[in-house]
């Protein structure tokens, strides 16, 4: 019989997975990537919890699917980013590059329990994507930096928020 912690567990990753997956029939692919990564540490957590080998094999099975999910939407993600990079004029190429590695700086803030750091580098971020989609005229370019933008700036609502 499974314990407790395994049934919420489990339940709790089913419900994360749910909004992972509206949010990727709403083409809101980077938070579903987040989604999908909750989902996965939650089931990982019951797996560990569980006792019995049939349970463990389908909580696995489950967690498999949304990895693959996961591989799937990055690729998706990073072929966008690398197309609109290759399509960009030289100046919104850098404002690109520059908003990843703010993003990429805030991530790390984040980690470190630095939340001021990390809204800092969040809004330069925002702001350098802004820039970016005002110069750019490429449809990719814009179609890109108009998926990215709105998910910066709801990471940087979720940190501001006390």
């Amino acid at each position: 019989v499974c314990c407790v912690c395994c049934v919420c567990g489990v339940q709790e990753a089913g419900r994360v997975a749910d909004q992972a997956v509206a949010l990727d029939k709403e083409l809101r692919f980077m938070e579903a990537v987040e989604l999908y990564q909750e989902a996965v540490k939650q089931l990982q957590a019951a797996c560990a919890d569980e006792q019995d080998p049939r349970t463990q094999e389908a909580i696995r099975f489950r967690c498999d699917e949304y990895r693959k999910r996961l591989v799937t939407i990055r690729k998706g993600l990073s072929e966008d980013e690398e197309r609109a990079f290759k399509l960009a004029s030289p100046a919104v190429r850098s404002l690109l590059l520059s908003a990843a590695r703010l993003e990429e700086e805030s991530s790390v803030f984040a980690e470190e329990n630095n939340p001021q750091a990390a809204c800092d580098c969040l809004a330069r971020a925002v702001s350098a994507l802004t820039d970016a989609q005002r110069q750019a005229v490429n449809e990719r370019v814009c179609l890109f930096v108009g998926h990215k933008l709105p998910y910066l700036r709801r990471r940087l609502q979720a940190l501001d928020r006390p």
